[in-house]
């Protein structure tokens, strides 16, 4: 897939372009190496293993069946799409990709594990209006919540749960956000996008949607990888730092990473 690219080589001059009109009605995800495809960790599972989709649904329900082993009942979500935030906050393949409301916070994921040989980290941005304009009727998308008022609009922002996800039968992209965040979630101003047809990549699923790379609608921001220490150290005073977006002990030790911040 071809994207609309930008780079503007600095890192004032980036921030100026967030100031000018990212925001609000964008959202974000930070890659280490521009050269990456857009992917889900399902998707990496069954192109490493040769795997059919259909596998899913059994990753899911064998996950569903031994959480209980693990976390308290209350602890335990209360619809699907939950269920599948779970997973991918533990790590387990799901078909969602993360992504989150500040570009600042993208950034931070971009850089974070770059190294000098990918030259290039980006930010990928995606203006939700334009992705609300262009994805499919919420008339061809059952969902979970059949008797509900359901628009375009508020598949995401009402937190509605796709039904059809696993029956791989709308080539689109959907943003969506559960209806209980976890802390780190919050913290990261998180939500997801999700792929309606995984018998096709992640990109092509979007492709689907934005066709022709554009401006408006969906941009690359290249980020010089030269510049990850002028950038992580600005991130940090602006309290963008592990132990903001990990909670818990495992926020504090990604921070000791970074010697140069706390010593």
């Amino acid at each position: 897939m071809e994207y609309y690219e930008i780079n503007k080589r600095s890192w004032n001059a980036t921030k100026e372009l967030f100031k000018e009109g990212l925001f609000g009605d964008w959202i974000f995800r930070g890659q280490s190496n521009y050269k990456w495809k857009l992917r889900t960790t399902l998707e990496d599972l069954l192109l490493k293993d040769g795997l059919d989709p259909e596998v899913e649904l059994d990753i899911y329900k064998t996950f569903q069946a031994k959480a209980h082993n693990y976390m308290e009942q209350q602890e335990l979500p209360i619809d699907y799409f939950d269920w599948y935030a779970l997973m991918q906050h533990y790590g387990a393949p799901t078909r969602l990709l993360d992504l989150t409301y500040s570009p600042y916070i993208a950034c931070y994921f971009a850089l974070e594990m770059a190294i000098e040989s990918y030259k290039y980290a980006c930010v990928y941005a995606i203006n939700t209006n334009k992705l609300f304009e262009k994805i499919k009727s919420p008339m061809d998308i059952r969902l979970t919540y059949p008797d509900e008022n359901i628009t375009a609009k508020n598949v995401v922002m009402g937190s509605y749960v796709i039904n059809t996800i696993t029956e791989n039968r709308i080539k689109t992209v959907i943003p969506v956000t559960p209806r209980r965040f976890n802390q780190r979630l919050n913290n990261q101003q998180g939500l997801f996008i999700i792929p309606g047809n995984m018998r096709y990549s992640f990109e092509e699923n979007l492709e689907n949607v934005f066709p022709v790379p554009e401006k408006k609608s969906i941009i690359r921001i290249l980020i010089p990888v030269k510049l990850k220490n002028e950038i992580l150290d600005d991130l940090h005073l602006m309290n963008i730092t592990p132990e903001t977006l990990f909670p818990g002990i495992d926020g504090l030790a990604k921070s000791m990473r970074n010697l140069r911040n706390w010593i």
